[in-house]
């Protein structure tokens, strides 16, 4: 009854399973019956589903296609950059892979643990790494390492990119959570490191605690650290204003 039903469903019917949730519970209703043996099975993988229903609702059919493997740790992040997958692990080791055919392209080692980003900009990928405190940079073309930043701390390594800099989160001699501004159009130098004053009457201003997150709009930088919000101006590298108001670390921000 259920295969003739749905090889030709009628408008009421195609209403109903344009519901997501009425889908879902239909597939723990519908049973197949393969060699006497009765199995729930999932109602999108049913063949007179996938030669009836699909195309006429218009409900894509995702199929696994291949495996990379190769990490022998977690892997934390991917980045996809001119038919290229990059995939970077807890084991400090860089992939690249042909996203066509799944097969490894290039593999980096220069990291000596937890890779925790990565981030393309300008042709060049970024790789921040937790454990060694650095941020290594290299050539998207070649695969080639290009310059290494170093001295990093904390757990995560926040990168953002604007007008051909680089604005990294970090942690100061003095014990102050900063960010640093490098110059990723020539061969990376150092241009400033932004600060809050901590002395006097702003010594409850800036961050209090680790830089999480990085977002560059309209000519301003916002900096998360700790449960406060720093905003920049991006040219005179002047703290603006402090944004309060969480109790707990920032984890995640947006600006549109």
């Amino acid at each position: 009854e259920a295969k003739r039903v749905l090889a030709n469903p009628s408008e009421a019917m195609q209403r109903v399973f344009q519901d997501r949730d009425n889908l879902a519970m239909l597939s723990h209703c519908l049973r197949r019956e393969d060699e006497n043996k009765s199995e729930v099975y999932d109602i999108l993988t049913a063949p007179f589903m996938r030669e009836n229903f699909l195309p006429l609702m218009s409900i894509p059919q995702y199929t696994l296609m291949t495996t990379l493997e190769g990490h022998t740790d977690e892997v934390w992040c991917l980045e996809y950059h001119d038919g290229k997958i990059y995939s970077a692990s807890e084991d400090g080791i860089i992939k690249i892979w042909n996203s066509s055919d799944g097969s490894l392209i290039n593999t980096l080692k220069e990291h000596a643990g937890v890779i925790s980003s990565l981030t393309i900009y300008d042709g060049k990928l970024h790789s921040a790494c937790r454990t060694d405190e650095t941020i290594k940079v290299w050539s998207c073309s070649t695969d080639a390492l290009l310059t290494t930043l170093e001295g990093f701390v904390g757990r995560g390594i926040p990168i953002c990119f604007d007008d051909g800099k680089v604005y990294t989160g970090g942690q100061a001699d003095d014990g102050q959570y900063v960010v640093d501004v490098w110059n990723c159009s020539d061969d990376y130098s150092h241009i400033a490191t932004l600060r809050h004053d901590d002395d006097g009457e702003n010594e409850n201003e800036g961050h209090n605690g680790h830089v999480t997150r990085l977002i560059v709009r309209d000519g301003k930088l916002y900096s998360a650290g700790g449960v406060r919000i720093n905003v920049w101006d991006c040219s005179t590298k002047q703290l603006i204003k402090t944004l309060r108001g969480h109790g707990f670390m920032i984890t995640c921000q947006i600006a549109t």
